[in-house]
Parts: C-alpha cells; structure tokens; sequence
C-alpha cells in the first residue's frame, strides 16, 4: 500500500529518505543546534621539514580543523586561510624543524596550545572556539 502510494504521488523510497534527512536538519537548524560538519573548519594538511645537521632527515605532517564560533565565522575564516596558514607555518617551523633533542615529536597538546596562541593573536576570540588536530605523524 506504502509503495502504491509513493508511486502514485511521484516519489520514490530513496526519496522520501532523503525528505526525512532535510527536514530533520532544518528541524535541527530552527532549534539552534550546531551540526558537527559546521562546527569545523578542516584546513589542508601541513608538511614541515625535519632537519638534522642541515640534512632534511624526514617530514612531518599535521592535518587540523578549526572549531567556528559559529556558522557565519566560517566565510571570515575562508578569506582568511592564506595568513592562517603562513602563521600556523611559522609556528610549526619553530616547534619541529631542528627538533632532536627528547621526543622526535613534542606532545600533541605543545602543537594545539601554540596554533591557537597565534591564531588568537592574530584575529582574536571571534572566530574559532579551539584547535582539533586529528593527525600527526
């Protein structure tokens, strides 16, 4: 009967899934509630090199999100990325490229406490809320 009717009315089962989908997240969008893909910004990876007595030795690569303030923060952020990256660059030249002594790698947190320093010095409180870093290696 369920089937009949979808035929009759035009629409298809994968369809009405989909209706389901969107008007769950308008639903979700009046209530206020952020939704986890706007909540982040991913910037692309960063590669670094690790020197060691003026020989690249390895490479290291952090791939991080911004976590917006809110949604309107996100264009802001965009017309942005050029400066964050350099600045982020600049950090992140300081904290591994003539790493050698303990760790070969500081702690993670080291990398999320500075990025978001700088960042803050740079645009302030505003736009983004934290730092996820979702890989390092």
């Amino acid at each position: 009967m369920l089937l009949l009717g979808l035929a009759i009315s035009g629409l298809s089962i994968g369809q009405l899934g989909f209706l389901a989908i969107d008007s769950d997240l308008a639903e979700q969008k009046k209530e206020g509630k952020q939704l986890s893909a706007e909540r982040y910004f991913k910037m692309r990876p960063f590669t670094l090199p690790v020197m060691y007595k003026g020989e690249i030795e390895e490479h290291f690569t952090i791939v991080m999100a911004l976590e917006l303030v809110d949604e309107e923060a996100r264009l802001e952020v965009r017309h942005r990325v050029p400066r964050i990256r350099n600045e982020f660059y600049r950090v992140l030249l300081g904290i591994v490229t003539f790493r050698r002594k303990g760790a070969p790698i500081p702690d993670i947190e080291i990398f999320r406490s500075k990025l978001l320093k700088a960042f803050y010095e740079t645009y302030g409180h505003k736009l983004v809320k934290d730092l996820l870093i979702q890989q390092a290696f």
